[in-house]
């Protein structure tokens, strides 16, 4: 799935955005949808996003997936009254046959994630908790979104979720407007010992960015500039405001 291909599906999705609820599947027969959501910690009131690709689908070397909300009603709801700078997000799903074979594919803020064998099972179920509360009976082949407030079913601020999982991912799933996030698969394992997350992105640098004007994006992270590229660019502004002076005074 390429680039253009994704955001003709994106336009899709949006465009059937705006109902009341989100038909996420839970993945409760192994394979779940993958979700976004976002939660105002101060308004107490979540935004959440059924991107209607499957786990067993996602491709997460090389590929962008890129959502632009701005024309979605229920994202002008949520950002209605709301500061971007109170904003803490995440991207999940979930697929729950069990402690040994559940799998939750969760973003981190750290390179690397380890949990107890039984943690992707509780996570599975807990995050089935929170997108079946948000499903119109079993349809779901309409993707779109979905906005609470604080007391509703399906919050995501409630405490089966709020970015670690209900308490059962002890690293931390989500974070502010601004900065990105790491995607790891995890699956449930028999034995001794902690699960290892397997990172998704090409040469493990592709991560989940969210902006103030609402776009989602996987996929590679911008390059940062080294010191000497400032350095570089620095000094070719200099000179061409000295060549600029020079033909002034000419």
């Amino acid at each position: 799935m390429n680039f253009k291909l994704n955001a003709l599906v994106a336009a899709a999705l949006l465009a059937a955005a705006g109902s009341a609820n989100a038909a996420i599947d839970p993945g409760l027969n192994g394979n779940g949808e993958i979700w976004f959501a976002v939660y105002d910690t101060v308004a107490q009131k979540s935004f959440s996003f059924d991107t209607g690709v499957y786990m067993n689908d996602f491709v997460g070397t090389g590929v962008n997936y890129n959502y632009n909300f701005g024309s979605d009603a229920n994202w002008t709801t949520f950002t209605a009254g709301s500061n971007s700078a109170n904003w803490l997000w995440m991207v999940g799903a979930e697929s729950g046959n069990g402690l040994t074979t559940s799998r939750v594919f969760t973003t981190d803020n750290a390179a690397t994630v380890a949990i107890p064998k039984g943690g992707p099972g509780a996570m599975s179920a807990n995050g089935a908790i929170f997108t079946s509360a948000q499903i119109a009976g079993t349809n779901y082949t309409v993707n779109g979104s979905a906005v609470k407030v604080v007391g509703d079913s399906g919050y995501f601020g409630d405490p089966t979720m709020t970015g670690n999982w209900g308490t059962k991912f002890s690293p931390d799933a989500s974070t502010t407007v601004g900065n990105s996030l790491n995607f790891f698969s995890i699956t449930g394992a028999s034995g001794l010992g902690n699960v290892n997350g397997v990172k998704f992105g090409a040469v493990a640098t592709d991560v989940w960015t969210l902006s103030s004007a609402g776009v989602l994006n996987y996929g590679a992270a911008a390059p940062v500039p080294e010191a000497d590229t400032y350095a570089l660019m620095l000094a070719g502004l200099g000179l061409v405001g000295f060549m600029a002076r020079r033909r002034l005074a000419a």
